[in-house]
């Protein structure tokens, strides 16, 4: 029997259900709001019990955050919402009662959780959504607190001050739908989860392709509601931005207009519903919940099925199939093998009485076709869906992956648990790589010069590394607090870590606070590379009288940049002599006149002391000035934002690992070393390739599997395995052009070697020659390292040179002869020449041995002290 025979007969078992009545209606899910619990009595029961009577037999599904109602109430304040809503998602997968779809009920701000379930877990399929004093928008300010008080200002000022603090935004549940219209940049980059499912920064195709896919969604506001602030945002509306007197409304919005959701297409479709209930928030109607429920609910509408069965033709006679159109209660089913469509479904409507002839007329009139259809036929059979309805999932496998959980995966995770490395071939292959993890990232872009090379099993990804390695090559982007010296927590982390050595990428103040990359072990390497990048601050300043207006500080901090002259400061760890540093960029963020205080941002060069601009701001001025506060919120390449960690995380780490032997925390908190060489150009280089570089040996071009564009001679490069490894720092000796259009030659100069030697096999020394060589030491022929002696044949000094010090040995001068001798007595002038020269050079060496010693203690200087 062929699929669709299958599916034929799945549609007999349900159409026998339908007339027997005992399918039931549409399933419903209850999300509560703040505060409340899904099931106790006073609580969300009544509203489930009023539910039962309005839909007869439907079952419902009210969401409990946890079993222990004390919990589930707590988790409404103190949780972090995307976990939340994904755990959720998962538990609607499970139910076997919600598998063919449900309608959804959000009460307060479990409208927005629900709408989240709708746009990011398409499976099970949301039908309706039901929303009753949602915050669609968000909220601004404190349930109660509706209006321009002085009051609801101040607490407005606190929350605006903390909301978007990344500890609160993945603690606090009310801090994630914190809408602040004065600062809307910092809610659309601060906010992570009402802003992310409004597709603020950037439109989430997949969010808009699953929330347009709703039959309905109803928007219900509370007129006298102030809970909900403002009001309005139940309906999609919100404050005009800067401005909160004034009220957007939904179609005039940013949201709509763009339809950076899809709330436009579903207005335009119909499927857009407003309502307004009368009383505060969560005081409901019934009587106007009955008539959205009857509205919306799938009841039993009629008792006739339609059926229509075409024969789809073709050129060739194994290529005939039949589709298959039911049309139940409303939903359209197909099913149909992969193939186009030639011909119109000839419709048969039936009562439901005799649906089961039409049915097994059909069935019978494919079983005696005459298609010698067997089943890979049909292997691409699906269920699709018509007018964007799902249809019954009993039917079938669905066009898209049944049982997929389309949910947002954590990059982290994904990438720690892959496989990654570049396997060989003979063609380029077209991968999308976008997703890959450091070094690999966009890989399929770079230019390719072979892709045939013989793989090694030394080496692995970075992130598959085991924990000893892994920390031992990795780095923190460490927060540094307030009072320790860098020094001291520098030490403070080898010791908790017991491991070799620790270096930082430039020194903090002791009062100062922020970004210090701390390098463990081997990543020490490239604490140099860091050091030497640049640096941003933000700054508290105070100046000591007061100034005419907040533009003659800003024209003064205007005059701060480009090449400045500095000396350090009397407290400093460096030297205090006159050296010049660069500022890039600054910007003033705010300045109280009345309490002569300023906050500015600024971009400067490594070694810049950030107090001294602060002085010759307050000198600028005419008034003089200070530096208060500082902290570096980026170091190089790494920022504030960028995975920051504290020495309590650290700790906590160490003692899981050495406690419960869990890697887990410690494999969040340490990034790979190969982090902090993103922005570097790559070249990739064979397996074969990899020991002899780490011994010192120069990157010739036969070695190279593919290289990036933008390469110059004498940039700084990175040298790649094919799992991603970082091999070395390199001075490039080639262009991108040169190494694309010849065959030999240095493409690199080793700066600094970061991998460890003989973590791959030793490759060279296999050739004839060098196998020879190997024999010629062991009969004496040769030295111990290689070198000839009395008994080498002078064949194999002609052959093959000798070398010293990477230099070509010259052969040694014979005896001259009496000619040679008079032709130097004749020319005595140039020894003394030489002799002279050679006086000078022993002069100019202590001159030389002074300049070196001056280029330590300024090289010393450049620890970056601010």
């Amino acid at each position: 029997m062929t699929r669709l025979s299958t599916q034929l007969l799945a549609l007999l078992t349900v159409t026998l259900a339908y007339v027997s009545g005992t399918l039931a209606p549409t399933p419903v899910v209850i999300w509560h709001g703040m505060g409340d619990t899904c099931c106790q009595s006073g609580s969300m029961s009544g509203l489930v019990q009023h539910v039962r009577d309005m839909i007869p037999g439907v079952y419902i599904y009210s969401v409990a955050l946890d079993p222990d109602p004390e919990v589930d109430r707590h988790m409404t304040y103190v949780a972090n919402m995307n976990e939340q809503v994904q755990r959720v998602c998962d538990w609607i997968a499970a139910d076997p009662q919600l598998q063919g779809g449900y309608n959804a009920m959000g009460c307060s701000q479990g409208s927005q959780f629900l709408r989240a379930v709708a746009q990011r877990c398409p499976y099970p399929r949301m039908k309706s959504l039901m929303t009753f004093g949602g915050q669609h928008q968000g909220v601004y300010g404190w349930p109660g607190c509706y209006g321009d008080t002085p009051e609801c200002d101040d607490l407005r000022f606190v929350f605006d001050g903390m909301a978007y603090v990344p500890y609160l935004q993945s603690t606090i549940v009310q801090a994630q739908y914190y809408h602040d219209p004065d600062d809307e940049e910092l809610y659309r980059n601060g906010s992570i989860f009402i802003a992310e499912i409004n597709n603020e920064l950037e439109i989430n195709q997949f969010y808009k392709n699953n929330l347009i896919k709703l039959d309905n969604l109803v928007l219900v506001v509370f007129d006298q509601d102030t809970t909900v602030i403002p009001r309005e945002s139940s309906w999609f509306g919100f404050y005009k931005e800067k401005d909160i007197d004034t009220i957007v409304p939904y179609n005039e919005s940013r949201l709509y207009i763009e339809d950076r959701i899809g709330l436009r297409t579903l207005d335009e479709r119909g499927k857009l519903h407003f309502y307004t209930m009368k009383g505060p928030h969560m005081a409901y109607d019934w009587n106007l919940m009955k008539q959205l429920i009857d509205m919306r609910s799938q009841g039993r509408h009629g008792n006739e099925l339609e059926v229509g069965v075409s024969e789809k033709l073709a050129s060739k006679p194994e290529e005939r199939f039949f589709e298959v159109v039911v049309r139940l209660r409303g939903d359209v089913v197909v099913l149909q093998n992969d193939g186009d469509v030639l011909a119109d479904a000839d419709k048969i409507s039936v009562p439901v009485g005799d649906v089961l002839v039409a049915l097994t007329d059909v069935l019978l009139l494919e079983l005696s076709s005459e298609m010698a259809l067997d089943e890979s036929s049909f292997a691409g059979s699906t269920i699709s869906d018509k007018n964007e309805l799902e249809g019954f999932t009993q039917f079938g496998t669905p066009r898209i992956e049944m049982g997929k959980k389309d949910r947002k995966v954590d990059l982290g995770e994904a990438q720690a648990s892959g496989d990654f490395k570049i396997k060989p071939s003979n063609d380029a292959p077209q991968l999308d790589t976008s997703q890959w993890p450091l070094l690999l990232k966009n890989f399929d872009k770079l230019n390719v010069r072979s892709n045939h090379y013989t793989p090694h099993s030394e080496g692995c990804s970075p992130l598959k590394r085991d924990i000893k390695n892994y920390i031992s090559s990795g780095f923190f982007n460490l927060d540094k607090p307030a009072n320790p010296s860098s020094h001291e927590v520098v030490a403070w982390i080898k010791k908790i870590l017991r491991c070799e050595k620790t270096g930082h990428s430039g020194t903090l103040d002791p009062k100062v606070s922020g970004c210090l990359i701390v390098c463990i072990d081997r990543t020490t390497r490239l604490a140099k590379s860091q050091q030497g990048a640049g640096k941003e601050y933000v700054c508290i300043f105070k100046l000591h009288n007061p100034v005419e207006s907040e533009k003659k500080v800003k024209q003064a901090l205007e005059k701060l940049t480009g090449a400045l002259f500095q000396r350090p400061p009397l407290i400093s760890a460096v030297k205090r002599q006159l050296r010049i540093r660069t500022i890039y960029e600054n910007k003033l963020i705010e300045y109280d006149q009345e309490q002569q205080q300023g906050i500015f941002w600024v971009k400067c060069e490594s070694g810049t002391y950030v107090r001294t601009i602060c002085v010759h701001l307050g000198l600028l001025l005419g008034v003089g000035g200070q530096m208060q506060e500082l902290r570096r919120n980026r170091s190089g390449i790494t920022d504030e934002h960028d995975q920051l960690v504290t020495m309590h995380d650290i700790i906590d780490a160490q003692y899981l690992l050495d406690h419960h032997k869990d890697e887990s925390y410690m494999r969040r908190i340490v990034r790979p070393l190969e982090a902090l060489l993103t922005e570097h150009k790559r070249i990739v280089i064979k397996d074969s390739a990899v020991n002899a570089i780490c011994y010192g040996a120069k990157v010739l071009l036969p070695g190279v599997l593919r290289f990036e564009d933008g390469i110059e001679i004498g940039q700084e490069i990175v040298i790649v395995t094919t799992k991603g490894e970082a091999v070395c720092l390199a001075i490039a000796q080639m262009t991108t052009s040169t190494m694309a259009i010849t065959d030999h030659g240095v493409v690199a100069k080793i700066k600094r070697v970061i991998m460890e030697r003989d973590t791959y096999a030793r490759k060279w020394g296999l050739g004839p020659v060098a196998q020879k060589k190997k024999k010629m030491v062991e009969e004496g022929l040769l030295g111990k390292f290689g070198k000839p002696n009395e008994k080498t044949p002078d064949g194999w000094k002609k052959d093959v040179p000798a070398y010293e010090n990477g230099k070509k040995e010259e052969p040694k001068e014979e005896p001259m002869d009496e000619d040679d001798e008079e032709e130097e007595v004749k020319t005595p002038k140039k020894k003394t020449k030489e002799v002279k020269v050679e006086v000078e050079e022993e002069e100019e060496k202590p001159k030389k041995d002074k300049k070196k010693k001056k280029k330590q203690e300024s090289s010393s200087d450049d620890s970056d002290s601010d």
